[in-house]
């Protein structure tokens, strides 16, 4: 399924990538970066629906940012201090269920490719 996906969302953007982030201080992110991190611990983070998510990729490929990376928080969640330095542009909630790592990865490719398709007009949205 990484695979189908991958390859439908790079169709959109020159590469794409997972990580499940477990040091923060690793990123190798840049100024101009958009960062989206997908956590469980729900510090305001936002439960969007696919349009919704639709709607911010839109706005940010408008706004000719060089790269976005969206990133999967540590089993434990990250600490206020992490949360604080990273600075992540959006916190993305996938809900209040708690899914294994890779499962949260699949179901943030697949919502991607969703509101990519979305975006394109495509059926995918519509058929499923």
């Amino acid at each position: 399924m990484f695979e189908f996906y991958f390859a439908r969302i790079s169709r959109h953007f020159p590469s794409v990538s997972c990580e499940i982030l477990l040091d923060h201080k690793k990123l190798a992110h840049k100024p101009g970066d958009k960062i989206w991190l997908c956590e469980r611990q729900q510090r305001g983070a936002k439960n969007l629906s696919s349009e919704d998510l639709a709607e911010r990729i839109e706005a940010m490929k408008v706004s000719g940012i060089s790269r976005l990376w969206i990133l999967i928080g540590p089993p434990d969640g990250l600490s206020d201090q992490a949360l604080q330095e990273l600075k992540p542009d959006l916190l993305w909630s996938f809900g209040k269920a708690t899914y294994p790592h890779e499962l949260a990865a699949l179901i943030m490719f697949e919502q991607t490719y969703r509101a990519l398709s979305i975006l394109d007009g495509h059926p995918y949205h519509l058929g499923h």
